[in-house]
């Protein structure tokens, strides 16, 4: 799994707390109709965990639209990681220009002054309610381009305060997502990573394949909570039932812990 789409796609089973013997026993979670949702979690931060240390794999929102919903996950990578993958797929690259080269330059000159190791990355999606599968799904966007969802900042925190970042501007961004999108389709890459993987790794990072992401609550004596979320393709969607992440939902002005992928 990529960089970028290991940050929105969650394949951990979510665990959920034990009642007391005196509460009424908990039922199994359920989907969250957009009215639960909308009480529940909007105007919070859902921090996604795929177990108890206290950790964040990523912080996520949800604003809830006339006819369906505006989700956004953040999470941190280590800018080395990011140079790492690069170099090894493009470093040599023909199609890298003279402009690419001083965008690099002017990126590492403000990484270095700020002393950043890594970089928060936002996605943000857009989904309509499916009653049929109780999810919101995404609409197929065939002419998406790589990182057109997304929005990057160079940071030193380890949570979620970003009163130190520094945000790539929507300049710098375009000259990324051009980069992406020519490297993509460079004949050296091609030859070097293979079109079949990197047709994958491609369309990943576009998310331009339609998915659908469920979030379930528990039913208990004291009414229903927001428990965990899944993502699946529409075709699948047994594999989101079976395959959750607990999501906790804290105050948008809460500094919590991410870790760092």
């Amino acid at each position: 799994m990529r960089i970028l789409a290991a940050l929105a796609l969650f394949a951990l089973t979510a665990c959920a707390s034990a009642p007391s013997p005196d509460a009424v026993v908990m039922r199994a979670p359920r989907p969250l109709t957009p009215t639960e949702l909308a009480q529940l979690a909007e105007g919070k931060a859902l921090c996604v965990r795929p177990n108890n240390d206290g950790s964040c794999v990523s912080i996520a929102t949800v604003s809830l639209m006339p006819d369906g919903i505006r989700f956004e996950d953040t999470g941190l990578t280590r800018i080395d990681l990011y140079v790492e993958n690069f170099t090894a797929y493009f470093g040599a690259d023909p199609l890298i220009t003279d402009a690419d080269r001083q965008m690099f330059a002017a990126l590492e000159q403000r990484r270095a002054a700020g002393n950043y190791d890594l970089i928060r990355v936002t996605l943000r999606y857009e989904g309509v309610y499916d009653p049929t599968r109780r999810a919101f799904c995404t609409v197929p966007r065939p002419d998406s381009r790589i990182f057109s969802n997304a929005e990057f900042a160079f940071t030193r925190s380890r949570d979620t305060d970003r009163s130190g970042d520094w945000a790539v501007s929507p300049e710098l961004r375009a000259q990324i997502i051009d980069l992406a999108e020519r490297m993509f389709a460079s004949p050296s890459a091609i030859e070097t990573v293979g079109v079949r993987e990197l047709t994958e790794i491609r369309d990943s990072l576009r998310h331009s394949a339609p998915a659908c992401i469920v979030f379930y609550g528990i039913d208990s004596g004291e009414g229903v909570r927001i428990s965990s979320m899944s993502t699946a393709a529409p075709d699948q969607m047994e594999w989101a039932s079976t395959n959750r992440v607990r999501v906790d939902p804290h105050p948008m002005e809460a500094v919590l812990s991410l870790r760092v992928l």
